[in-house]
C-alpha cells in the first residue's frame, strides 16, 4: 500500500503523518505540495493536522481551493481512501468530501489533551482490525473540533453507520462530561457514505511512534498512517516535533491569560506547560559574548531555549519591530542554535505575533559547546 501526505502553508502535522507511514507501518509514503495535482491511483490519501493557511475565514476554508484539493476529490470518486485529521478533517468538510463542519470548541479554548474515544462499528476498513465498542486513548490538539450537522444530516450518519468514532469516558459511556469541545453526538470521527473517506479530529498520528506508544494509545500495527530516514532527516524530525508541542504550549497559554499581562507572567507560564510536556527548557539562560578571546559580561539571555535546540524570545508589546526579529537573530548566531521563535502575546490573535525565524550557518559551533546545563 501506498501513501501520499498533503501539505498546506499551515501544515504542522505532516511530518508526524509521514513517519508513521514509513516508521510504524513500513508502507511507501511521499509527501505532496498543495500546488501539486498529482495523486496515483494506488495511494491513500493523508490530509494532516495544522493550521492550513492560518486558518484565515475558516479552518480549511482556503485550502478546499488549493489544485491538490482538485485531485483528491477525483481519486475519492474513484474510491481511494482519503484520511483526514484534525485540520485534515475541517478541510475535508469545507471541501464536501464529508458531511456536517467543524466549529469552535464550547469552552472557546484551544484544547491539547488525552481523550477516551469509542469504536463505534468495524464495519470500514479503517475500523476493521478493532472490536466494536472497543475503547482507544488517542489526544486532541484543537480549537475548532466541536463536529455540527442537521438534524437529517445526523439521521443519515447514524443509519448508515457513518460514525466511526465518539467520545466516551473510560468505561466506555458518550457522556457529556467525556465530550472535550461540545460536538453533536460526541462525534470525533465520521466517514463518508461510500466508506472511503474518513475525517477524525484525534490525533492518532501522535501516539505512533514506536519509542513512545502507550499500552493504551492507538495500537502501532492499527495505525493507518508515516520511512526510515538517516540520520539527518530524524534530526529535523525531532526540531519539528519540539516546535510544534512550543507552538501548541504558547497557543494554550495565550488562549488561557489572553493579551495585557507582563512578560514574565507569560514565560512563567509558558515554562510549566513546556515542562508538562515533558521538554527540557532553560528559563533566562546567559548567552555568552566573546570578543577577541574576551568574555564580555553583556547581560544578554534568551527567555526560554527549549531541548537545547528551539530558543524562545517572549514579548508583550504593542507591535513587534526589525529589531525584535534581529534580535532572535542575533541570540540563535551567539548560541549556535538555528531555529528561534520570536513571540509577542499581547496580540489578540496569537497568529498575528508569531514569528519564525531560521538560521542556517554550518560554520557556528555545536549547540552542545554553547548550551552546556
Amino acid at each position: 500500500m501506498k501513501f501520499v501526505v498533503l501539505q498546506f502553508p499551515g501544515s504542522n502535522c505532516d511530518m508526524d503523518c509521514y513517519r508513521a507511514v514509513g516508521e510504524v507501518l513500513g508502507q511507501p509514503v511521499r509527501f505532496a505540495w498543495h500546488k501539486d495535482t498529482r495523486i496515483e491511483p494506488d495511494e491513500t490519501i493523508l490530509v494532516p493536522g495544522g493550521f492550513s493557511y492560518g486558518d484565515y475565514l475558516r479552518c480549511g476554508a482556503i485550502a478546499r481551493f488549493s489544485p491538490i484539493m482538485h485531485s483528491v476529490r477525483q481519486a475519492a470518486e474513484r474510491g481511494q481512501k482519503v484520511i483526514g485529521i484534525c485540520n485534515g478533517f475541517q478541510i475535508l468538510c469545507e471541501a464536501g468530501l464529508l458531511p456536517g463542519a467543524l466549529v469552535r470548541n464550547r469552552q472557546r479554548h484551544f484544547l491539547c489533551q488525552h481523550v477516551h474515544l469509542r469504536v463505534e462499528t468495524n464495519s470500514s476498513p479503517f475500523t476493521r482490525l478493532y472490536q466494536a465498542g472497543q475503547i482507544l486513548n488517542i489526544p486532541i490538539a484543537h480549537g475548532e473540533g466541536c463536529y455540527i450537522a442537521q438534524p437529517d444530516v445526523l439521521a443519515e450518519l447514524k443509519a448508515h453507520q457513518q460514525i466511526l468514532f465518539r467520545y466516551v469516558d473510560a468505561h466506555g459511556e458518550p457522556s457529556d462530561a467525556a465530550n472535550p469541545n461540545g460536538a453533536m453526538e460526541n462525534i470525533a470521527g465520521i466517514r463518508n457514505r461510500a466508506g472511503n473517506v474518513l475525517g477524525m479530529m484525534p490525533h492518532p498520528n501522535a501516539p505512533a511512534k514506536p519509542s513512545s506508544t502507550p499500552a493504551t494509545a492507538w495500537p502501532s500495527s492499527k495505525v493507518c498512517f508515516i520511512n526510515r530516514h538517516d540520520a539527518m532527516i530524524a534530526k529535523k524530525t525531532e526540531l519539528e516535533d519540539i516546535g510544534r508541542l512550543t507552538f501548541e504550549s504558547c497557543l494554550l497559554v495565550h488562549r488561557t491569560l489572553g493579551p495585557g499581562l507582563l512578560e514574565s507572567v507569560y514565560e512563567k507560564a509558558l515554562a510549566f506547560e513546556l515542562a508538562e510536556r515533558g521538554l527540557q527548557i532553560l528559563c533566562q539562560k546567559d548567552i555568552p559574548v566573546s570578543y577577541r578571546s574576551v568574555r564580555l559580561d553583556c547581560g544578554f539571555r534568551a527567555d526560554i531555549i527549549v531541548e537545547k535546540c528551539l530558543l524562545l524570545e517572549l514579548k508583550a508589546v504593542d507591535a513587534l519591530t526589525s529589531t525584535h526579529k534581529a534580535q532572535v537573530l542575533t541570540y540563535l548566531k551567539l548560541t549556535g542554535l538555528t531555529l528561534g521563535f520570536l513571540v509577542n502575546f499581547n496580540v489578540n490573535l496569537l497568529k498575528n505575533g508569531f514569528h519564525r525565524v531560521v538560521l542556517n550557518h554550518p560554520e557556528s559551533p555545536s549547540r552542545s559547546s554553547r548550551l552546556r546545563g
